[in-house]
Protein backbone atom coordinates (compact mmCIF):
# COMPACT_ATOMS: atom_id res chain seq x y z
CA UNK A 1 0.00 0.00 0.00
CA UNK A 2 2.79 2.32 0.73
CA UNK A 3 4.49 1.37 -2.94
CA UNK A 4 0.94 2.19 -4.34
CA UNK A 5 0.42 5.47 -2.39
CA UNK A 6 4.05 6.80 -3.11
CA UNK A 7 3.59 5.66 -7.07
CA UNK A 8 -0.33 7.95 -6.79
CA UNK A 9 1.18 10.69 -5.21
CA UNK A 10 4.44 11.39 -7.18
CA UNK A 11 3.23 10.27 -10.37
CA UNK A 12 -0.41 10.51 -10.59
CA UNK A 13 -1.05 7.43 -11.55
CA UNK A 14 -3.58 4.76 -10.04
CA UNK A 15 -3.68 0.65 -10.61
CA UNK A 16 -7.21 -0.58 -11.33
CA UNK A 17 -9.98 -1.32 -13.76
CA UNK A 18 -10.06 2.51 -15.07
CA UNK A 19 -6.05 2.74 -15.21
CA UNK A 20 -6.15 3.25 -18.88
CA UNK A 21 -8.90 6.52 -19.03
CA UNK A 22 -6.90 7.52 -15.61
CA UNK A 23 -3.47 7.46 -17.97
CA UNK A 24 -5.31 9.37 -20.37
CA UNK A 25 -6.30 12.26 -18.15
CA UNK A 26 -2.94 12.37 -16.32
CA UNK A 27 -0.62 12.68 -19.31
CA UNK A 28 -3.47 15.20 -21.35
CA UNK A 29 -1.48 18.11 -22.86
CA UNK A 30 -4.00 20.86 -21.62
CA UNK A 31 -1.67 23.38 -21.31
CA UNK A 32 -2.53 26.89 -21.57
CA UNK A 33 -0.63 30.15 -22.68
CA UNK A 34 -1.51 32.64 -19.98
CA UNK A 35 0.74 34.40 -18.31
CA UNK A 36 -1.99 35.48 -15.46
CA UNK A 37 -2.82 33.75 -12.70
CA UNK A 38 -6.50 31.91 -12.99
CA UNK A 39 -8.37 28.82 -12.29
CA UNK A 40 -9.51 26.35 -14.54
CA UNK A 41 -12.61 23.39 -13.84
CA UNK A 42 -12.64 20.41 -15.58
CA UNK A 43 -16.24 19.07 -16.22
CA UNK A 44 -17.37 15.07 -16.14
CA UNK A 45 -13.77 14.70 -14.58
CA UNK A 46 -12.23 12.90 -11.59
CA UNK A 47 -12.25 15.28 -8.51
CA UNK A 48 -8.98 17.20 -8.10
CA UNK A 49 -7.73 16.65 -11.57
CA UNK A 50 -6.48 20.37 -11.85
CA UNK A 51 -3.59 18.51 -9.36
CA UNK A 52 -2.38 16.50 -11.47
CA UNK A 53 -2.50 19.21 -14.35
CA UNK A 54 -0.71 21.24 -12.04
CA UNK A 55 -3.37 24.39 -12.62
CA UNK A 56 -5.68 25.99 -10.04
CA UNK A 57 -9.68 25.14 -9.51
CA UNK A 58 -12.95 26.26 -7.68
CA UNK A 59 -13.40 22.92 -7.30
CA UNK A 60 -12.12 20.29 -5.08
CA UNK A 61 -12.43 17.38 -2.81
CA UNK A 62 -11.33 18.11 0.49
CA UNK A 63 -12.17 18.17 3.85
CA UNK A 64 -9.10 20.77 4.43
CA UNK A 65 -10.81 24.20 3.99
CA UNK A 66 -11.01 27.14 5.89
CA UNK A 67 -14.27 27.79 7.60
CA UNK A 68 -15.22 30.63 5.86
CA UNK A 69 -15.71 28.77 3.09
CA UNK A 70 -18.34 27.22 4.60
CA UNK A 71 -19.91 30.62 5.52
CA UNK A 72 -19.41 31.68 1.67
CA UNK A 73 -21.37 28.60 0.40
CA UNK A 74 -23.84 29.12 3.15
CA UNK A 75 -24.54 32.47 1.72
CA UNK A 76 -24.58 31.48 -1.46
CA UNK A 77 -27.23 28.68 -0.79
CA UNK A 78 -24.66 25.88 -2.23
CA UNK A 79 -24.45 22.74 -0.40
CA UNK A 80 -20.64 21.63 0.56
CA UNK A 81 -20.40 18.44 2.22
CA UNK A 82 -16.64 17.63 1.49
CA UNK A 83 -16.84 18.29 -2.44
CA UNK A 84 -16.77 22.12 -3.74
CA UNK A 85 -18.55 21.32 -6.67
CA UNK A 86 -21.18 24.20 -7.33
CA UNK A 87 -24.21 23.15 -10.00
CA UNK A 88 -23.51 24.21 -13.75
CA UNK A 89 -25.51 27.25 -13.49
CA UNK A 90 -23.68 29.43 -10.94
CA UNK A 91 -21.52 30.88 -13.58
CA UNK A 92 -21.41 34.24 -11.76
CA UNK A 93 -19.68 31.96 -8.77
CA UNK A 94 -16.97 30.84 -11.27
CA UNK A 95 -16.48 34.81 -12.20
CA UNK A 96 -16.20 35.63 -9.15
CA UNK A 97 -13.59 33.55 -8.18
CA UNK A 98 -11.48 33.61 -12.21
CA UNK A 99 -12.56 30.12 -12.85
CA UNK A 100 -10.96 31.53 -16.53
CA UNK A 101 -10.96 27.88 -18.02
CA UNK A 102 -13.72 25.41 -18.58
CA UNK A 103 -12.04 21.22 -20.08
CA UNK A 104 -14.66 19.21 -21.37
CA UNK A 105 -13.72 16.19 -22.51
CA UNK A 106 -14.16 15.41 -26.09
CA UNK A 107 -15.71 11.87 -25.56
CA UNK A 108 -18.55 13.83 -23.12
CA UNK A 109 -22.25 12.48 -24.01
CA UNK A 110 -23.59 15.07 -26.27
CA UNK A 111 -26.72 16.13 -24.22
CA UNK A 112 -24.94 16.41 -20.91
CA UNK A 113 -22.49 18.69 -22.64
CA UNK A 114 -25.08 20.64 -23.94
CA UNK A 115 -26.97 21.14 -20.86
CA UNK A 116 -23.72 21.85 -19.22
CA UNK A 117 -22.79 24.44 -21.70
CA UNK A 118 -26.04 26.11 -21.53
CA UNK A 119 -26.06 26.71 -17.67
CA UNK A 120 -22.08 28.31 -18.56
CA UNK A 121 -23.56 30.80 -20.67
CA UNK A 122 -20.63 33.16 -20.51
CA UNK A 123 -17.98 30.44 -21.65
CA UNK A 124 -17.07 30.32 -25.26
CA UNK A 125 -14.64 27.47 -27.08
CA UNK A 126 -11.35 28.08 -27.67
CA UNK A 127 -9.38 25.31 -28.87
CA UNK A 128 -8.79 21.69 -28.44
CA UNK A 129 -6.26 20.51 -26.67
CA UNK A 130 -5.17 16.88 -25.36
CA UNK A 131 -8.69 15.27 -25.69
CA UNK A 132 -10.41 18.42 -24.32
CA UNK A 133 -12.58 21.19 -25.75
CA UNK A 134 -11.42 24.44 -23.95
CA UNK A 135 -13.71 26.96 -23.00
CA UNK A 136 -12.64 30.26 -21.87
CA UNK A 137 -14.87 33.42 -20.24
CA UNK A 138 -14.33 37.16 -20.56
CA UNK A 139 -15.73 37.94 -17.68
CA UNK A 140 -13.45 36.11 -15.04
CA UNK A 141 -12.82 38.98 -12.20
CA UNK A 142 -9.27 39.72 -11.24
CA UNK A 143 -8.12 37.99 -8.38
CA UNK A 144 -8.16 41.66 -6.67
CA UNK A 145 -11.34 44.23 -8.00
CA UNK A 146 -12.28 46.95 -6.17
CA UNK A 147 -16.47 47.56 -5.24
CA UNK A 148 -17.85 51.07 -5.73
CA UNK A 149 -21.17 50.19 -3.87
CA UNK A 150 -22.19 47.64 -0.88
CA UNK A 151 -24.92 45.81 0.82
CA UNK A 152 -25.63 43.97 4.22
CA UNK A 153 -26.31 40.92 5.11
CA UNK A 154 -29.76 42.07 6.10
CA UNK A 155 -30.94 42.57 3.06
CA UNK A 156 -30.04 39.51 1.94
CA UNK A 157 -32.66 37.81 3.74
CA UNK A 158 -34.91 36.13 1.24
CA UNK A 159 -32.94 36.29 -1.49
CA UNK A 160 -31.14 32.69 -1.97
CA UNK A 161 -28.64 32.73 -4.44
CA UNK A 162 -26.57 36.09 -4.53
CA UNK A 163 -23.51 35.49 -6.25
CA UNK A 164 -24.48 37.63 -9.19
CA UNK A 165 -24.96 40.51 -6.27
CA UNK A 166 -21.60 39.65 -5.24
CA UNK A 167 -20.43 40.68 -8.96
CA UNK A 168 -22.31 44.17 -8.22
CA UNK A 169 -21.56 44.60 -5.03
CA UNK A 170 -19.92 43.86 -1.51
CA UNK A 171 -21.39 41.83 1.03
CA UNK A 172 -20.43 44.00 4.54
CA UNK A 173 -21.87 43.27 8.03
CA UNK A 174 -23.76 47.06 9.25
CA UNK A 175 -20.84 47.85 11.56
CA UNK A 176 -18.60 47.49 8.25
CA UNK A 177 -21.20 49.85 6.20
CA UNK A 178 -20.24 52.27 8.56
CA UNK A 179 -16.82 51.80 8.91
CA UNK A 180 -16.38 52.11 5.39
CA UNK A 181 -19.01 54.92 4.36
CA UNK A 182 -16.62 57.27 3.21
CA UNK A 183 -15.80 55.43 0.74
CA UNK A 184 -18.70 52.85 -0.47
CA UNK A 185 -22.65 53.72 -1.17
CA UNK A 186 -25.30 51.93 -0.33
CA UNK A 187 -26.43 49.93 -3.38
CA UNK A 188 -30.13 50.90 -4.99
CA UNK A 189 -32.86 48.46 -3.36
CA UNK A 190 -33.90 48.75 -6.94
CA UNK A 191 -30.77 46.72 -8.32
CA UNK A 192 -30.80 44.01 -5.36
CA UNK A 193 -32.44 41.47 -6.88
CA UNK A 194 -31.62 42.35 -11.31
CA UNK A 195 -30.16 39.10 -12.17
CA UNK A 196 -30.37 39.17 -15.97
CA UNK A 197 -26.89 38.11 -17.84
CA UNK A 198 -26.42 41.20 -19.28
CA UNK A 199 -26.70 43.01 -15.83
CA UNK A 200 -23.76 40.61 -15.18
CA UNK A 201 -21.74 41.49 -17.91
CA UNK A 202 -22.05 45.31 -17.26
CA UNK A 203 -21.05 44.47 -13.34
CA UNK A 204 -18.42 42.21 -14.50
CA UNK A 205 -16.92 44.57 -16.58
CA UNK A 206 -17.08 47.17 -14.24
CA UNK A 207 -14.96 44.92 -11.07
CA UNK A 208 -12.51 43.82 -14.24
CA UNK A 209 -11.51 47.69 -14.81
CA UNK A 210 -11.63 48.03 -11.20
CA UNK A 211 -8.70 45.42 -10.93
CA UNK A 212 -5.24 44.92 -9.45
CA UNK A 213 -2.48 44.48 -11.65
CA UNK A 214 0.49 41.33 -11.59
CA UNK A 215 -0.84 38.92 -9.06
CA UNK A 216 1.16 36.64 -8.38
CA UNK A 217 1.30 34.01 -5.98
CA UNK A 218 4.02 32.81 -3.90
CA UNK A 219 4.86 30.01 -0.85
CA UNK A 220 3.98 32.17 1.61
CA UNK A 221 1.14 33.87 -0.16
CA UNK A 222 0.38 36.44 -2.55
CA UNK A 223 1.02 40.19 -4.14
CA UNK A 224 -0.28 42.27 -6.11
CA UNK A 225 0.29 46.21 -6.95
CA UNK A 226 -3.24 48.53 -7.51
CA UNK A 227 -3.22 52.07 -8.67
CA UNK A 228 -6.05 54.17 -8.18
CA UNK A 229 -7.23 57.63 -8.35
CA UNK A 230 -8.81 57.30 -4.35
CA UNK A 231 -9.01 54.84 -1.22
CA UNK A 232 -11.18 51.60 -2.23
CA UNK A 233 -12.13 48.78 -0.92
CA UNK A 234 -10.02 45.74 -3.10
CA UNK A 235 -12.00 42.08 -2.19
CA UNK A 236 -9.62 38.51 -3.13
CA UNK A 237 -10.99 35.90 -3.76
CA UNK A 238 -9.49 34.03 -1.42
CA UNK A 239 -11.06 32.82 1.90
CA UNK A 240 -10.52 34.38 4.91
CA UNK A 241 -8.59 32.54 7.72
CA UNK A 242 -7.00 34.15 10.79
CA UNK A 243 -3.70 32.76 9.91
CA UNK A 244 -2.91 35.47 6.90
CA UNK A 245 -1.58 38.80 7.19
CA UNK A 246 -1.95 42.03 4.88
CA UNK A 247 0.94 44.83 4.12
CA UNK A 248 1.22 47.91 2.54
CA UNK A 249 4.09 48.89 1.23
CA UNK A 250 5.50 47.13 4.43
CA UNK A 251 2.65 48.70 6.47
CA UNK A 252 0.79 46.10 7.93
CA UNK A 253 -3.42 46.70 6.70
CA UNK A 254 -6.50 45.37 8.15
CA UNK A 255 -7.92 42.40 6.35
CA UNK A 256 -12.17 42.18 6.68
CA UNK A 257 -14.47 39.42 6.32
CA UNK A 258 -16.32 40.21 3.15
CA UNK A 259 -18.74 38.56 1.12
CA UNK A 260 -19.38 35.89 3.45
CA UNK A 261 -15.99 34.45 3.85
CA UNK A 262 -13.46 36.30 1.62
CA UNK A 263 -10.93 38.58 2.34
CA UNK A 264 -10.73 42.35 1.79
CA UNK A 265 -8.25 45.11 2.57
CA UNK A 266 -8.65 49.10 2.72
CA UNK A 267 -6.30 50.46 -0.39
CA UNK A 268 -4.99 53.80 -0.70
CA UNK A 269 -5.32 56.05 -3.66
CA UNK A 270 -1.51 56.07 -6.10
CA UNK A 271 0.48 52.88 -6.93
CA UNK A 272 0.63 50.79 -3.81
CA UNK A 273 2.36 47.08 -3.14
CA UNK A 274 0.22 44.46 -1.69
CA UNK A 275 1.63 41.71 -0.34
CA UNK A 276 -0.65 38.76 2.18
CA UNK A 277 1.49 36.27 4.20
CA UNK A 278 0.29 33.21 5.66
CA UNK A 279 1.11 31.60 8.76
CA UNK A 280 -0.40 28.82 10.10
CA UNK A 281 -2.22 29.16 13.46
CA UNK A 282 0.05 27.95 16.32
CA UNK A 283 2.40 26.67 14.09
CA UNK A 284 5.25 28.90 15.93
CA UNK A 285 4.60 27.40 19.17
CA UNK A 286 3.99 23.94 17.61
CA UNK A 287 7.57 24.07 16.65
CA UNK A 288 8.70 25.02 19.89
CA UNK A 289 6.99 22.53 21.88
CA UNK A 290 7.86 19.95 19.06
CA UNK A 291 11.97 21.46 20.38
CA UNK A 292 11.26 21.21 23.76
CA UNK A 293 9.46 17.62 23.70
CA UNK A 294 12.20 16.29 21.73
CA UNK A 295 14.81 17.25 24.60
CA UNK A 296 13.10 15.97 27.37
CA UNK A 297 12.36 12.77 25.80
CA UNK A 298 16.18 12.35 24.72
CA UNK A 299 16.64 13.80 28.46
CA UNK A 300 14.48 10.69 30.01
CA UNK A 301 16.31 8.47 27.61
CA UNK A 302 19.67 9.45 28.47
CA UNK A 303 19.23 9.74 32.50
CA UNK A 304 17.10 6.36 32.88
CA UNK A 305 18.74 4.36 29.95
CA UNK A 306 22.13 5.33 30.02
CA UNK A 307 22.50 7.09 33.83
CA UNK A 308 20.27 5.66 36.09
CA UNK A 309 20.76 2.40 35.58
CA UNK A 310 17.88 1.66 37.93
CA UNK A 311 15.72 -1.18 36.70
CA UNK A 312 12.49 -0.18 35.70
CA UNK A 313 9.41 -2.38 37.90
CA UNK A 314 6.96 -3.52 35.80
CA UNK A 315 4.32 -3.37 37.71
CA UNK A 316 4.93 -0.15 39.68
CA UNK A 317 1.37 0.66 38.35
CA UNK A 318 0.11 -1.71 41.44
CA UNK A 319 2.07 -0.08 44.23
CA UNK A 320 0.31 2.53 46.66
CA UNK A 321 -2.20 3.79 43.66
CA UNK A 322 -5.68 4.74 44.02
CA UNK A 323 -7.79 2.08 42.12
CA UNK A 324 -9.96 2.89 39.00
CA UNK A 325 -12.89 1.57 39.58
CA UNK A 326 -15.04 2.68 36.73
CA UNK A 327 -12.17 1.00 34.26
CA UNK A 328 -13.68 -2.23 33.50
CA UNK A 329 -10.43 -3.34 31.97
CA UNK A 330 -8.10 -2.36 34.91
CA UNK A 331 -10.94 -3.76 37.37
CA UNK A 332 -10.99 -7.32 35.75
CA UNK A 333 -6.65 -7.85 35.84
CA UNK A 334 -6.62 -6.81 38.92
CA UNK A 335 -9.40 -9.77 39.83
CA UNK A 336 -7.84 -12.48 37.40
CA UNK A 337 -4.69 -11.67 39.14
CA UNK A 338 -6.37 -12.09 43.16
CA UNK A 339 -8.56 -15.85 42.18
CA UNK A 340 -4.94 -16.75 40.31
CA UNK A 341 -3.28 -16.15 44.05
CA UNK A 342 -6.29 -17.19 45.99
CA UNK A 343 -6.14 -20.26 44.24
CA UNK A 344 -2.94 -21.11 44.58
CA UNK A 345 -1.90 -19.38 47.66
CA UNK A 346 1.55 -21.45 48.25
CA UNK A 347 4.16 -20.24 45.60
CA UNK A 348 7.28 -21.71 45.15
CA UNK A 349 8.74 -25.04 44.34
CA UNK A 350 9.07 -26.59 48.35
CA UNK A 351 6.04 -28.84 49.65
CA UNK A 352 6.08 -28.32 53.08
CA UNK A 353 3.55 -30.19 55.45
CA UNK A 354 0.36 -28.80 56.28
CA UNK A 355 1.32 -27.72 59.68
CA UNK A 356 4.30 -25.65 58.80
CA UNK A 357 2.59 -24.14 56.09
CA UNK A 358 1.67 -20.52 57.00
CA UNK A 359 0.20 -17.77 54.20
CA UNK A 360 0.76 -14.24 55.07
CA UNK A 361 -0.07 -11.79 52.52
CA UNK A 362 1.89 -7.94 53.34
CA UNK A 363 -0.04 -4.87 53.42
CA UNK A 364 1.02 -3.92 49.73
CA UNK A 365 -0.54 -6.91 48.14
CA UNK A 366 -3.89 -6.14 50.12
CA UNK A 367 -3.89 -2.96 48.39
CA UNK A 368 -3.83 -3.86 44.97
CA UNK A 369 -5.67 -7.36 45.16
CA UNK A 370 -9.91 -8.01 45.14
CA UNK A 371 -10.48 -8.77 49.18
CA UNK A 372 -13.96 -8.01 48.99
CA UNK A 373 -14.81 -11.07 46.45
CA UNK A 374 -11.60 -13.17 47.81
CA UNK A 375 -11.49 -13.30 51.83
CA UNK A 376 -7.54 -13.83 52.79
CA UNK A 377 -7.72 -13.99 56.13
CA UNK A 378 -10.71 -17.39 56.40
CA UNK A 379 -8.14 -18.79 53.81
CA UNK A 380 -6.57 -21.92 55.31
CA UNK A 381 -3.44 -23.92 53.67
CA UNK A 382 -4.23 -26.74 52.02
CA UNK A 383 -2.08 -29.58 50.28
CA UNK A 384 -0.77 -28.21 47.29
CA UNK A 385 -1.88 -29.61 44.08
CA UNK A 386 -1.10 -26.95 41.87
CA UNK A 387 1.27 -23.80 41.75
CA UNK A 388 1.69 -20.83 40.29
CA UNK A 389 4.34 -20.64 37.58
CA UNK A 390 7.08 -18.40 36.69
CA UNK A 391 4.80 -17.90 33.63
CA UNK A 392 1.26 -16.76 35.32
CA UNK A 393 1.18 -13.59 35.33
CA UNK A 394 0.52 -13.59 39.24
CA UNK A 395 3.97 -15.13 40.10
CA UNK A 396 5.61 -12.11 38.31
CA UNK A 397 3.57 -9.85 40.34
CA UNK A 398 4.05 -11.38 43.43
CA UNK A 399 7.92 -11.82 42.63
CA UNK A 400 8.15 -7.79 42.35
CA UNK A 401 5.94 -7.28 45.35
CA UNK A 402 8.56 -9.90 47.24
CA UNK A 403 11.23 -7.47 45.76
CA UNK A 404 10.06 -4.26 46.63
CA UNK A 405 9.27 -5.11 50.15
CA UNK A 406 12.58 -6.40 50.25
CA UNK A 407 14.22 -2.99 48.89
CA UNK A 408 11.95 -1.29 51.37
CA UNK A 409 13.63 -3.05 54.49
CA UNK A 410 16.87 -2.33 53.10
Amino acid sequence: SMLLGYYFVGYGRILGPYIRDYNKTVSADVYIEDVDFYRMEGLDEINNVNMLWNMSSLKSFTSIIPSSTFELYDMLDIERTVNSAPDMDRYALRALTRVKYIMVPEDMKEEKRKRALDDLAIYEYMDTRGGYDIYKTEYALPMGFAYDTYVTKEQLKGIGACDKLMVRSVVLTDEQSEKYADILKPLDENMIKVTTIDQFKLDAQARIDAGVSQFSVNRNGFTAISSYESDELVVFSVPYDSGWSAYIGGESAEIEKVNGGLMAIRVPAGIAEISFVYRTPGGTLGVIMTIVGGVLIAAYILYFRLIGRKRVNAYVHLYDQDQVSSVKAHGSYISQLTNQIYECPEKGTAKLPESEVSLAWPDVEEGFMDLEKHDFSKRKAKPRTSHITEDDEAYRVLEELDRKKKDDIN
